[in-house]
């Protein structure tokens, strides 16, 4: 499966990793709004202390298809798809 290879190769990627926290901000404020109509305590989130390839495999474990391709649009390197095989191209 083609998610898998990218779990495989996304730490040796480099990422926009300022795009990728915006979107990570977008989440974690998104959240505080879902807790709040639950009536339930805010948990502090510190972004800076999460780390951007984790958050990035979140996305391609548990992603919709959307945020997978918005995930890949924040890659810096080329990703070559060849014979079904993903690699990277620098």
């Amino acid at each position: 499966d083609l998610i898998l290879q990218l779990l495989t190769i996304i730490d040796q990627v480099s990422l926009d990793e300022l795009g990728l926290r915006k979107k990570l901000k977008q989440e974690v404020e998104r959240y505080y709004k879902f807790q709040n109509i639950l009536g339930v305590d805010k948990q502090k989130i510190e972004l800076m202390d999460v780390d951007i390839k984790s958050y990035a495999k979140h996305i391609l474990k548990d992603g919709n298809l959307f945020e997978k391709r918005e995930l890949l649009s924040h890659l810096k390197d080329k990703v070559l798809f060849t014979d079904r095989i993903i690699t990277l191209s620098r």
